[in-house]
């Protein structure tokens, strides 16, 4: 298999190709028929409705703030995660809200924003 060269960038993503015919993950490790150890993502019936986030604003504050890669993210008047790069990765931190319910975001917002973090962090 042939490598690739290593990125120039710290902040650009990684992927890891699968080859066919191999399962990754805890599951395929499981025996069959048995639990795969996985967490039920599967909400109870008590469990409250948090409707999703759909209008993330994203702002890095100072060139400082962007030399440690922080961009906040901001949803309904409150920051609802922020960026920072640990061991040359940008990654998110998304903390629970104030009541400690789940914090739901829409999937293409996300991205989205994150793509915001990103051109936001390459000015500074």
């Amino acid at each position: 298999m042939a490598q690739t060269p290593p990125r120039s960038k710290a902040c650009t993503p990684s992927y890891v190709a699968v080859q066919p015919g191999i399962r990754a993950g805890i599951a395929a490790l499981a025996p069959a028929g048995g639990p795969s150890g996985r967490q039920d993502h599967t909400p109870s019936a008590n469990a409250p409705h948090v409707p999703a986030v759909h209008e993330i604003h994203v702002a890095v504050v100072s060139p400082e703030e962007a030399a440690y890669g922080t961009a906040e993210f901001w949803a309904g008047g409150r920051m609802i995660a922020f960026t920072r790069i640990e061991d040359g990765d940008l990654v998110l931190r998304i903390d629970p809200s104030r009541d400690g319910t789940a914090v739901v975001l829409g999937a293409r917002s996300l991205a989205a924003a994150l793509a915001e973090a990103n051109r936001l962090l390459a000015v500074y």
